[in-house]
């Protein structure tokens, strides 16, 4: 298993240009993972930044299976315009509600809810699968 984070930093630099040179070796070592057998995971916070650059684009074209959660204005955009959500699916990634989003697996969107109630916070297990700093174990 094969996990990247921040991977639009690979695609775009941070004037806003298309970085070929990285995005394409990004995108041959991504192919590669998957031709070895190996589950690349990339995950990107800017969907414009991968969709502006063409290797990113590429990229995402072939991605057969994708999650979204919370979006920004631009972004939420971008995504709606792109995969042709509609108003009701949109929702379900704006707004900055947590475990909330929708899944693409092939041609299908699924939105899901997963709300963790409030008595598993508390939790040895939430503390140790917590994204949130301040919710960490040793806080």
């Amino acid at each position: 298993w094969f996990k990247n984070d921040e991977i639009q930093k690979m695609f775009v630099n941070n004037y806003g240009e298309e970085s070929k040179l990285s995005g394409a070796y990004y995108a041959d070592v991504y192919a590669r993972i998957r031709k070895l057998g190996g589950v690349p995971n990339a995950i990107a916070q800017n969907f414009s930044k991968m969709e502006k650059s063409s290797n990113g684009s590429v990229m995402i074209n072939n991605s057969n299976f994708s999650v979204f959660f919370n979006q920004g204005s631009g972004d939420l955009a971008k995504i709606t315009e792109y995969f042709k959500l509609t108003s009701s699916q949109a929702k379900y990634i704006s707004g900055s509600v947590y475990g909330r989003g929708i899944i693409k697996c092939g041609n299908k969107f699924i939105k899901f809810d997963n709300k963790v109630p409030e008595s598993f916070k508390n939790t040895h297990l939430y503390k140790l699968i917590s994204t949130k700093p301040n919710e960490k174990i040793g806080n």
